[in-house]
């Protein structure tokens, strides 16, 4: 799809968090594996603004379980950008889910962090 090869410009300021989640909603086979790479490959760029935050959450948010539980793990990986992450304007909502997401190692390093 033409929108996947703009990822870069739909994590910018503005529609990018509605459009990311349209997209989690309804692409489907190599489009949604596209899709979801691009966003675990973007984790520490998008982790550090805000508008990539809200990217995030509606990542952990709309999907496969499998893809947003991997998507946690990659949220994780970036731990020095965890304190932002969760401080931001959807930080509880991202919280909640990387909690829910995470398993029992995982929710104690992600606690260890804030």
């Amino acid at each position: 799809s033409h929108l996947l090869d703009e990822f870069s410009e739909l994590t910018k300021p503005g529609f990018g968090r509605f459009v990311v989640e349209k997209l989690l909603r309804h692409v489907i086979g190599q489009q949604r594996i596209r899709l979801t790479e691009l966003i675990e490959q973007s984790v520490p760029d998008l982790a550090c603004h805000q508008s990539g935050c809200a990217i995030l959450g509606a990542a952990l948010e709309c999907g496969d379980l499998a893809d947003r539980c991997r998507l946690a793990e990659f949220i994780l990986e970036a731990s020095d950008q965890i304190a932002f992450l969760v401080d931001t304007k959807y930080g509880s909502s991202i919280l909640t889910n990387l909690l829910d997401l995470l398993d029992g190692p995982g929710c104690q390093r992600l606690l260890s962090l804030l």
